[in-house]
């Protein structure tokens, strides 16, 4: 899962934020039927371009590990001053 995709689901809409702030309407009202919609956004866009596949890749096969191997050697260098 991307970065972007985590960060967008993680921000509230702004229909979201209308239905939360709306609690006084009268729950028992039946909702009107409307028809279902595909809203495209720029966080959509975003995560469906190359770019941002490669860049992608890039992390996950390459920095990630880099950081992995760094953050182990720091932990047994500190570990040899401390015994």
């Amino acid at each position: 899962m991307s970065f972007f995709t985590i960060l967008y689901h993680l921000t509230p809409s702004p229909s979201q934020e209308d239905t939360a702030s709306s609690g006084d309407e009268d729950e028992n009202s039946s909702p009107q039927a409307q028809p279902e919609t595909v809203k495209v956004t720029e966080a959509d866009i975003l995560i469906n371009t190359a770019s941002n596949a490669l860049f992608e890749d890039l992390v996950t096969r390459y920095y990630i590990p880099l950081e992995i191997w760094y953050t182990r050697t720091i932990i047994d260098k500190v570990g040899l001053f401390l015994c």
